[in-house]
């Protein structure tokens, strides 16, 4: 009988049971069970009972397949922190049922299912990339068992790719199910896979009613002569049309959460951030077949055929690199003159080893561009949803591989990688991989174990030379090494000439003598005019060799060779060779890149010679940095002038000439040429028109170090030759305004955007679109300098113009518009601010769409207007919708996507959702140090949020810590009379009052509140929050009648300036009524307490954090934002 009452206690919706009772009184009414509850319910319900930890681990299991020993694993590996505790508050808290044919023990079936849409809205709480890892390692796990998951765990890397391969069979449908759900919280590229997976299970289901085995889904059913009902032909031939059921959501579009559909809230439902930036599960070396490659295997070069020797090096190499005990790992560094084969021993150990590793990763390393270039790459390989920038990508992927996931077993290779400082900070410090560096810089000694790489020996001379030339004897092959010093890139060279002409060895050397002679002579002429020489003798007389040969048999095909040797040493596109037309070339030159097939044939002659290295995997040549040399130094100054313009048209050609997303790569491959070739220096609007949109493409892809230097570069450049005042001038300026301003630099951003706007106004007049762009740039800097006065009147004059200029509806015209209410907001104007932004929301709703960029920066925009006006429930609600659109409209850590989050982090905390807004500061506080590096703005201004979550949650000494180190930053970054510097010293004022410091605090708002009225203004909202909070600090020293006097003079300016019923205006009131009874005067206070009271019940609600301390007498403390950042 007592197992019948505890199912009874333990599962009240069921429909009763039938037991034995003792009724000592009147019978109760007949009990009726309740209504299920629905998606929302559950998770709401189970939100508010567990502990924190069971509601993250519940957002974990939403990921995965459900049974015991599942679960057990997912805590585990995911949660090692937690207890057995947590399990059990998911299990018991209503999320779960189990499936009733199943064994909950057994791996490997399916024993729980969530009620439905509850996973849905769990998923749509947890952290997607976390989602994706732990569905992928649950998959490897149960694979191991039963291979058709394996098959799932693989389509996570290409959620795009086909499903027809799958098994058809009911045990797989719950996995395909899951997988589908997991897509559709991902979003973005899994959309498509989620609508494969979707298609699949509803023609299992219609198939399965009529009795007919599956057919795939891909194909018409009408093909079959099989009846499908029409919502699986819908499914299969229509992925495009939206569904409103939860398992099939595919549209991007909001709507309102129905039970089981994830809504807006999810994100309000998210627990603390845990930091996962792996998001597939590899198969491990010692997991894969003998000499599989590993799964992981970039940017790495073809293996050289020829490659002969240096076994004795390669051993030591793979020594070292595979020794145990380490603590740290340290690069192995290959060191030694050019033309050695330094990266040819590199690139025949990663290909003799690559089956060792998991991930082997090739990155060229000359500049510190092309490191992140090759890093974005991996953390795409890698499966890291951190973007395309490489301010968030890079940080992402050198976390990934420290913490080894999602593989442990990796190998970088750094190439050409000349300078310490440039390269080390791109390396996983501690990280359990290894790192190969190749470089001519002898200094990787004092910062690695290095291999020294000279000449070859004797014997392996031979030996190259006999493998292209087998007939050669053995004494020949010793002259021609001992006349070339032994020197590899010589050898190779030689070998190639032998074997193409089939010279013999006695007029080879004496034309090689010759030849000699002639670079020495050359040498001496450039080293007498101060010209240096960067190659040995022999390796340029090898090459002089097979010049002239060239010179000869094929000009055009020399003139390419000479025009590629102003490229960088790096592989060039053979697409900047095709589609030349209308440009100005030698004819020799035209007459090969015009024709498809004569470039093709001249380059095949090169390569005879072994002048160049062709790549065809990747479509690329390469030239080696002495064979570069020794052509520029044959080459007459006038020869060289025009084969390096040659090189500047060619790469203009290739410009897309948008930065958007979709070029980043090809501008990224044109990067490393521009500088080599000094294209800054070149006279053609359309090489100039290249350079500056590399210096916006380098600002757009987050290398925002790398746009300041190319930017600096190409304006000083510009303004000796063209002139301060010229078109380009100005563009690149603009850009390398910006790019000061996000690096913090903001004194060097005004001066130059001050003087970039003069010469603008100048040029083009007040009212052209660029002049009204440097504008908004100098207010933006007036903004930062603390002059918001300034701030607001040059955005109003700027907003007036564009929208008489180009109407409200352009979408210049909402952007000032936008911006306007920027300056508003920070000058305390909220509901002039909020009248803007409103029509602006209209505005850029009805032009821009719904899920524009600049509609949900309006959006949030707004939603700030609205909490600082007062009405604090309203706004939170308000941006949990923008949120969950920008989640999925928006890269991971787009900035825009990171400014709601933080300032929905704040409208909960403004909220009483003292919990959700510390979760979510430390979420957003991550993924801003993932993008800059500190110290910067951004990131003070989410830290200073995050030290008030933690004060609120009554983490004092957190809070001070955290606080002083943003004050500490600010004074840094603004100065110290900035309003925002300031508003970050009233915050911590109150946490050091909250720990007892309270003369401090009393001294640091004394030191604030002067400065405040000078800035901004005596009734400012961030002025009157420093006098509330300092009549606090006299109240508790005791000083009854400082307090009074002070509340009773802000309380006059908050009721004029924000209103009655604002919560700022309630909280001072309720403070006065703390006063007047401290002095005495009781019933004043009550009357003032209850008035207070009452409108804060009305406004926050009364359960709100507030209402219920200012219930119990508590006093109230006033935050300031910096919103104005």
């Amino acid at each position: 009988w007592m197992a019948n009452w505890a199912r009874l206690v333990a599962r009240p919706s069921v429909r009763g049971e039938d037991t034995m009772a003792l009724l000592p009184g009147v019978p109760a009414e007949r009990w009726e069970p309740e209504p299920e509850p629905s998606a929302w319910d559950r998770v709401f319900r189970f939100r508010a009972t567990a502990s924190p930890s069971a509601f993250r681990l519940a957002s974990r299991l939403a990921a995965a397949p459900l049974n015991i020993p599942v679960m057990e694993f997912v805590q585990g590996i995911h949660q090692p922190e937690g207890n057995p505790s947590d399990l059990a508050e998911v299990l018991l808290g209503g999320l779960l049922r189990k499936v009733a044919t199943a064994d909950p023990l057994d791996e490997t079936g399916i024993g729980y299912e969530f009620h439905d849409g509850v996973r849905e809205l769990l998923l749509s709480a947890g952290m997607r990339d976390e989602s994706l890892y732990i569905l992928g390692s649950v998959l490897d796990r149960l694979g191991r068992r039963w291979k058709p998951l394996l098959m799932l765990r693989d389509l996570l890397n290409h959620p795009s790719g086909s499903v027809r391969d799958l098994p058809r069979t009911e045990r797989l449908l719950p996995y395909i199910r899951l997988q589908e759900q997991v897509y559709q919280s991902l979003s973005g590229p899994y959309l498509e896979g989620a609508r494969s997976f979707r298609a699949l299970v509803l023609a299992h289901q219609a198939l399965a009613r009529s009795g007919e085995s599956v057919p795939d889904p891909v194909e018409d059913a009408s093909h079959r002569g099989r009846h499908v009902d029409s919502e699986a032909v819908a499914a299969m031939n229509d992925s495009t049309t939206p569904r409103s059921d939860p398992l099939s959501q595919a549209d991007d579009s909001p709507s309102p959460p129905a039970h089981g559909t994830p809504g807006p809230a999810g994100e309000h439902l998210r627990g603390t951030f845990v930091s996962v930036t792996a998001a597939r599960s590899l198969p491990a070396a010692e997991e894969r077949r003998p000499g599989e490659p590993p799964a992981i295997w970039g940017n790495v070069p073809p293996r050289n055929n020829n490659f002969t020797g240096r076994q004795t090096l390669l051993d030591i190499l793979h020594e070292r690199l595979k020794a145990e005990g380490t603590a740290a790992v340290l690069p192995e560094a290959l060191h030694g003159l050019g033309g050695v084969g330094k990266s040819q021993i590199a690139l025949e150990y990663v290909h003799e080893h690559a089956a060792d590793y998991d991930a082997v990763w090739w990155i060229p390393a000359e500049r510190p561009e092309q490191i992140r270039q090759a890093l974005v790459q991996l953390a795409d390989r890698l499966g890291l949803r951190a973007g395309m920038e490489a301010n968030t990508a890079v940080p992402s992927v050198l976390d990934a591989l420290r913490t080894g996931r999602p593989c442990r077993n990796w190998l970088l290779v750094f190439d050409n990688a000349e300078e310490l400082d440039t390269v080390r900070p791109f390396f996983p410090a501690g990280g359990p991989g290894r790192i190969l560096v190749t470089s001519r810089n002898a200094q990787w000694s004092r910062a690695a174990r290095t291999v020294e790489v000279d000449v070859f020996e004797r014997e392996e001379s031979i030996e190259l030379l006999r493998r292209r030339g087998p007939e050669l004897p053995d004494d020949q092959a010793d002259r021609v090494a001992d006349a070339l010093g032994d020197l590899p890139l010589a050898i190779e060279q030689a070998a190639a000439w032998l074997t193409e002409t089939g010279m013999p060895v006695d007029e080879y050397l004496q034309v090689f003598e010759d030849e000699r002679a002639d670079v020495s002579t050359r040498r001496n002429e450039l080293l007498a005019a101060g010209v240096p020489v960067d190659y040995p003798e022999p390796v340029a007389a090898a090459w002089n060799m097979s010049l002239r040969r060239l010179a000869e048999t094929h000009p055009g095909a020399l003139q390419l060779l000479q025009m590629c040797s102003f490229f960088a040493p790096e592989p060039i596109s053979r697409r900047l060779f095709s589609g030349v037309r209308g440009v100005s070339l030698s004819p020799e030159l035209s007459e090969v890149l015009q024709d498809p097939i004569r470039l093709g044939h001249a380059i095949r002659e090169i390569n005879r010679y072994a002048l160049i290295k062709i790549n065809h995997r990747s479509n690329t040549i390469q030239m080696h940095r002495l064979v570069q040399a020794v052509l520029i130094g044959q080459m007459s100054t006038q020869q060289q002038a025009d084969m390096r313009h040659s090189a500047h048209v060619l790469l203009a050609v290739g410009d897309p000439n948008d930065v958007a997303p979709a070029n980043w790569g090809r501008y990224a491959d044109l990067l490393s040429h521009v500088r080599a070739s000094r294209a800054m220096e070149c006279d053609d609007k359309w090489v100039r028109q290249m350079v500056r949109n590399l210096v916006r493409f380098l600002y757009a892809w987050g290398d925002h170090d790398g746009a300041l230097e190319l930017g600096t570069q190409v304006r000083r450049e510009w303004v000796a030759t063209l002139g301060e005042d010229s078109a380009e001038t100005l563009a690149v300026s603009r850009t390398l305004g910006h790019t000061l301003t996000v690096l913090g630099h903001f004194q060097e951003a005004w001066e130059l955007n001050r003087r970039t706007l003069e010469l603008q106004r100048a040029k083009d007049g007040d009212d052209h679109e660029s002049t009204l762009m440097m504008q908004g740039a100098v207010a933006v800097d007036s903004r930062y300098q603390g002059d918001y006065a300034r701030y607001v009147q040059m955005e109003k004059d700027r907003w007036a113009r564009t929208v008489r200029l180009f109407g409200d509806e352009d979408p210049y015209s909402i952007g000032a518009t936008i911006d306007y209410g920027v300056a508003l907001r920070a000058a305390g104007d909220y509901k002039h601010a909020r009248r803007l932004d409103e029509g602006a929301r209209h505005t850029a709703g009805l032009v821009l769409g719904e899920d524009a960029v600049l509609t949900i920066l309006v959006e949030a925009n707004l939603s700030i207007d609205v909490r600082e006006g007062g009405d604090y429930l309203a706004a939170r609600d308000m941006l949990e919708q923008t949120c969950a659109r920008s989640r999925q409209l928006l890269p991971p850590n787009a900035p825009i996507g990171l400014f709601a989050l933080r300032n929905l982090a704040v409208a909960r905390r403004k909220a009483g959702d003292h919990e959700g807004a510390l979760s979510l500061s430390r979420e957003v506080l991550e993924r801003y140090q993932l993008r800059y590096t500190e110290p910067n703005l951004q990131i003070a201004v989410t830290a200073l949020a995050l030290s008030m979550d933690l004060r609120q949650t009554a983490d004092l000494e957190g809070a001070r810590e955290l606080g002083r180190k943003c004050v500490d930053e600010m004074r840094v970054l603004l100065g110290e009379q900035h309003p925002a510097t300031l508003g970050a010293a009233i915050d911590l004022a109150v946490t050091l009052r909250l720990l007892g410091e309270t003369d401090e605090a009393l001294a640091l708002n004394r030191e604030t509140l002067p400065m405040l009225v000078e800035r901004l203004a005596a009734d400012h909202p961030m002025t009157l929050a420093c006098a509330i909070n300092m009549a606090s600090d006299h109240y508790t020293l005791a000083d009854y009648q400082e307090a009074h006097d002070l509340d009773v003079e802000t309380l006059a300016a908050c009721r004029s300036r924000l209103g009655e019923d604002h919560p700022t205006t309630l909280a001072c009131a309720l403070n006065l009524s703390g006063d007047l009874r401290a002095l005495g005067e009781g019933r004043r206070a009550e009357e003032l307490h209850q008035d207070a009271l009452e409108r804060l019940r009305r406004v926050l609600s009364a359960n709100h954090p507030a209402t219920v301390a200012a219930a119990r007498g508590i006093r109230a403390d006033c935050d300031a934002e910096s919103i104005s950042i």
